[in-house]
């Protein structure tokens, strides 16, 4: 079953809200566990991950039949969320054990991905360095010790240094409506695989002082969402995935204290400034409320001589009263989503219809206030109510 899991994650034939399921089962059982079953899942995954590199996911049929397929794998979809699906699967929690090296494939991979760094020319194969990036944060997840090992055998570069050159270059890129629309959907395709993994080298390595993690090019990327990307909300790829951009936007700005170092430039703080007010100033309540969240994070972590000055400015004046409830640890409740005195059950309507708004990637989930199962995703974690109808059924 897990061999199955693993070749319809990465097939193109596999529809997206299944696709989304099946990562989500996979995330979980590549966590660590007592009964093992993680080793298993971690290799059948890289082992998947691996034949996907090497063009060989679709094998050619027998030479007595008249219609054979072409050995070459076909290209992975391009849709964003489902490159953020198997990207989070691919991420999992680690490599497994077996992983003493990469194989020559993966090798020929990652050395094509520093030749286009140094080219320039990332947008061209964006779901490709999409999902090296994935494999990148899984790597991360070993430590710093074994990931540097591991990139240095593996074409004498340093992981951080290669890292370093992607996120220069997607931070450089610049978005314009009249751009064609698969070059747009390339440049957010890049920009959130990039936030991704900013956000887990943050947290894994930002404490770390002898580790310098591009912060310029992150907080660039971070506020070319902001100031960029989300006011051309008219276009249908920026509609379809502004929430999944405002949050990956917020959790880089929560993790990227601890890599804000006492000579960081001014011209840097500046630009977190901007992103953080340009954030927190929108209307929809789920994303300024994780804002706010982001921001204590980010003034919990950041080193105190930079945050007196700093985080008041970072503030808008519309989310005063929100920042202060929570730092006094007090409930706070905005006026918009209904008061005390109403039915409690009124009010959890308005929320969840809010929040799925807000962030419901996909707009075509049914026309019915209640999807059938083939059309609806449930997310990791949630609880299944089953009710009977008058009939029985």
């Amino acid at each position: 079953l897990l061999s199955y899991l693993t070749k319809l994650l990465m097939d193109v034939r596999t529809a997206p809200v299944l696709r989304s399921n099946i990562a989500a089962i996979l995330v979980r059982l590549q966590a660590p566990s007592d009964c093992g079953i993680h080793e298993l899942a971690r290799i059948l995954v890289e082992q998947e991950y691996t034949s996907w590199i090497l063009g060989a996911s679709l094998k050619p049929n027998s030479k007595k039949r008249k219609r054979g397929r072409n050995r070459v794998c076909k290209p992975i979809v391009r849709d964003p969320q489902s490159l953020i699906d198997i990207s989070l699967a691919i991420k999992g929690h680690g490599l497994s054990q077996n992983c003493t090296g990469f194989p020559v494939g993966l090798q020929k991979a990652f050395l094509d991905l520093h030749a286009d760094c140094t080219g320039g020319s990332t947008l061209a194969s964006a779901d490709k360095t999409c999902l090296l990036l994935a494999y990148m944060e899984r790597c991360m997840c070993e430590g710093q010790k074994r990931c540097r090992e591991m990139f240095s055998q593996l074409a004498g570069m340093d992981i951080f240094d290669l890292l370093t050159e992607l996120l220069s270059n997607i931070s450089k890129m610049q978005f314009v409506v009249s751009d064609v629309a698969t070059d747009f959907e390339r440049k957010l395709i890049l920009c959130r695989a990039a936030m991704r993994i900013s956000d887990t080298a943050n947290r894994l390595f930002g404490q770390d002082g002898s580790t310098r993690l591009p912060v310029e090019s992150m907080c660039r990327i971070t506020n070319s969402v902001a100031k960029h990307i989300l006011p051309t909300s008219k276009h249908p790829l920026v509609m379809k995935s502004s929430p999944g951009l405002e949050l990956d936007a917020l959790s880089v700005l929560g993790s990227i204290g601890d890599a804000i170092q006492l000579d960081c430039p001014n011209q840097i703080l500046q630009v977190i400034r901007e992103t953080f007010e340009t954030l927190l100033s929108r209307t929809g309540w789920p994303v300024y409320t994780v804002g706010i969240t982001s921001l204590q994070r980010f003034g919990t972590a950041v080193k105190s001589q930079i945050g007196r000055s700093l985080l008041p400015r970072c503030l808008p004046s519309s989310r005063f009263k929100l920042f202060e409830s929570r730092v006094n640890e007090k409930l706070w409740r905005d006026k918009q989503l209904g008061s005390v005195e109403k039915d409690s059950v009124v009010v959890a309507y308005h929320i969840s219809r809010e929040l799925e708004q807000c962030c419901c990637l996909r707009k075509e989930l049914g026309k019915s206030i209640f999807p059938t199962t083939a059309e609806m995703t449930v997310a990791p974690g949630s609880y299944v109510v089953e009710m009977k109808t008058q009939d029985g059924r």
